[in-house]
């Protein structure tokens, strides 16, 4: 098996659609996940890894055309611009920046609902945002909604329509494969234009159907190659390279040290 290593560190990445842009900051398998996905009417969150907080600051001031944190005003309407959050699983990496973002959501004084979507049976997700509303401050300003999701249930966020479907993923550590856990793809679309979120996955061929057609397959390509503890967790490269082949445009992320290396060296990044 290849070696773990970290890729290098922060790299702003971003895809412009014809109504859609995608920015992603940090994504390392193992380490943290956070997207943005953004439309003319606000951005959402797509994972919450560890970082979506500062990420998010960085990527909300240039999105919005600068913040001023010294102005209320500038700070409320920073609160009201991101419009939800997608979590595609209960990992670690996926959902640990999660209480931050709610807790300054708080802070710089959101009002309005914060839909939080999720696989369900992911009880981590619920006890984060238990202790969000329970715990942390007197009062809680804004209403966070749980919404678990099942194999292709459907929802509107705005005016984002997205659709949820199931994908197969296992823990996993160095020398050991665990059970499966709850996990989704996303596919979102905004008049017209789509974008499918693999998460984290092991199964290329469900992938690909969902993705078939889609303007942009953000996929990850965790290995460089198969190895015995791949199966049924993460893609490979090759695996992510044949899932973007049904999709207009494909952007690789969840890199481990040894995909970056690959991906680098042959020039695949996207």
């Amino acid at each position: 098996m290849e070696s773990f290593g970290l890729p290098p560190g922060s790299e702003h990445r971003s895809w412009m659609g014809k109504k859609m842009r995608l920015d992603l900051v940090y994504s390392v398998a193992g380490v943290s996940t956070t997207l943005f996905l953004t439309t003319p009417e606000g951005s959402i969150l797509v994972d919450a890894g560890d970082g979506a907080l500062r990420d998010m600051i960085e990527i909300g001031s240039k999105l919005m055309g600068g913040v001023d944190y010294s102005d209320r005003e500038s700070m409320v309407a920073m609160s009201s611009w991101f419009a939800g959050a997608l979590i595609t699983h209960p990992h670690f990496d996926h959902y640990a920046g999660l209480l931050p973002f709610l807790n300054f959501l708080q802070l710089i004084g959101r009002r309005d609902p914060f839909p939080v979507v999720y696989p369900e049976g992911s009880k981590v997700i619920e006890e984060l945002v238990d202790l969000q509303v329970e715990n942390l401050f007197e009062e809680n300003l804004y209403d966070i909604d749980l919404i678990p999701v099942v194999d292709g249930q459907k929802m509107r966020i705005g005016n984002l329509n997205i659709e949820a479907k199931d994908t197969l993923h296992r823990d996993s550590r160095p020398g050991h494969v665990g059970i499966r856990i709850p996990a989704v793809s996303y596919s979102v679309e905004y008049r017209g234009e789509r974008i499918v979120f693999s998460g984290d996955t092991g199964d290329v061929g469900k992938l690909k159907e969902i993705a078939k057609g889609a303007d942009l397959l953000v996929v990850e390509a965790t290995y460089p190659g198969r190895n015995d503890l791949s199966e049924g967790v993460h893609l490979t490269v090759d695996e992510a390279l044949e899932a973007g082949s049904v999709a207009k445009e494909k952007f690789l992320i969840h890199f481990t040290g040894a995909s970056y290396r690959r991906v680098m060296d042959e020039k695949l990044i996207f």
